[in-house]
C-alpha cells in the first residue's frame, strides 16, 4: 500500500513538473473579453480577475484587444469551465494552444456563497491557487532579439513581430494604468450596505468608511498603494492584500478568500 502510494505522488510530481515547464514555455495568455458559459461580456468581473491574476502569478498576460503583433502560436489561450461540485459553484482554468489543444487544466475552485456576484469571483479566486507554489516564468517570443522585428509568413496572412522591448512598453503597468487609477480627489462608495469616502493623497488614497450615523465620523479603514504591476491595501493593523480598479474606478480588495467589492456611487 505504502509503495502504491508513493509511485502515485511520484507520478503527480512528474505530471505537475511537466505542466509548469510547458506553460513556462509559452511567451503570453490572452484572456477573451467573454468566457464561453457566460452571457456577457467581462460578466461578475471574472475576465478582469483574471487579467489580474494571470499577471500576479507570472504569465504575460494581454486581453485580446491589447495583444502586439505576434506569432499567436507563442501564446496560450485561457477559457473558463463550470464545474459543480456538491450543489457548490465549482470553476476550472484551461490553458489551449492556438490550435485548440489542451495544455494545462487548474485543480476546481469550489466556493460555499449562493450569490452569484461573490460566488464566482470567490471560485475563480480558488481555481488560481493552483500556481500559488509554481513558479511560471514565460519565456519572450522566440526569434525576436534586441535590434531587430521578424516577419512570420504563413498560408493565412504574415504577422509582424515586434523586438521585445517593444512588447514589453506596450505591456507596462498591466493592471494599473493612469485610465484605471482614479483622478478625482474624493470618490464615494458603497458595499455591503455601508459607505466608504476614497480620498486621494500624495502616496495614494486613503480608505474611510462612514460611521456619521453612530457619532464616529469617517473612519479611517486603510491605505492603497500601487506600483508598475500591481495594487496593496494596507489595513490600519498592517495586513495586506491585493486592491483592483477596474475602468469605471469601482475598487476591489481582495482580502483572504473573498474579494470585497466597492461600487462607485454616482
Amino acid at each position: 500500500m505504502k509503495q502504491q502510494f508513493t509511485l502515485l505522488a511520484l507520478l503527480f510530481i512528474i505530471t505537475f513538473s511537466s505542466a509548469q515547464k510547458s506553460l513556462s514555455d509559452y511567451s503570453f495568455v490572452v484572456v477573451p473579453d467573454q468566457f464561453e458559459f457566460l452571457k456577457e461580456k467581462n460578466q461578475y468581473r471574472l475576465n478582469e480577475m483574471a487579467h489580474f491574476y494571470l499577471d500576479k502569478y507570472g504569465f504575460n498576460a494581454y486581453r485580446i484587444n491589447e495583444l502586439p503583433a505576434v506569432d499567436k502560436c507563442e501564446g496560450l489561450y485561457v477559457n473558463l469551465e463550470k464545474n459543480n461540485k456538491l450543489l457548490k459553484l465549482g470553476l476550472e482554468l484551461i490553458f489551449k494552444d492556438c490550435n485548440g489543444n489542451e495544455v494545462y487544466r487548474s485543480a476546481r475552485g469550489i466556493t460555499s456563497f449562493k450569490e452569484w456576484e461573490r460566488a464566482y469571483p470567490d471560485a475563480l479566486r480558488n481555481a488560481f491557487k493552483s500556481f500559488e507554489d509554481v513558479d511560471i516564468n514565460q519565456i519572450m517570443v522566440s526569434g525576436i532579439n534586441n535590434n531587430s522585428t521578424k516577419v512570420i509568413a504563413n498560408t493565412t496572412n504574415t504577422e509582424i513581430i515586434k523586438p521585445r522591448e517593444e512588447i514589453e512598453v506596450e505591456k507596462e503597468l498591466p493592471i494599473v494604468t493612469e485610465k484605471e487609477v482614479p483622478s478625482a480627489k474624493f470618490i464615494r462608495y458603497t458595499s455591503n450596505s455601508n459607505t466608504f469616502l476614497l480620498r486621494k493623497t500624495a502616496a495614494g488614497f486613503s480608505l474611510y468608511q462612514d460611521n456619521s450615523t453612530s457619532g464616529e465620523g469617517l473612519v479611517l479603514k486603510g491605505t492603497i498603494s500601487s506600483n508598475s504591476s500591481s495594487m496593496t491595501f494596507k489595513t490600519e493593523d498592517g495586513k495586506l492584500y491585493d486592491a483592483y480598479f477596474d475602468a469605471s474606478n469601482n475598487l476591489t480588495i481582495f482580502k483572504g478568500d473573498t474579494p470585497v467589492f466597492y461600487k462607485k456611487m454616482n
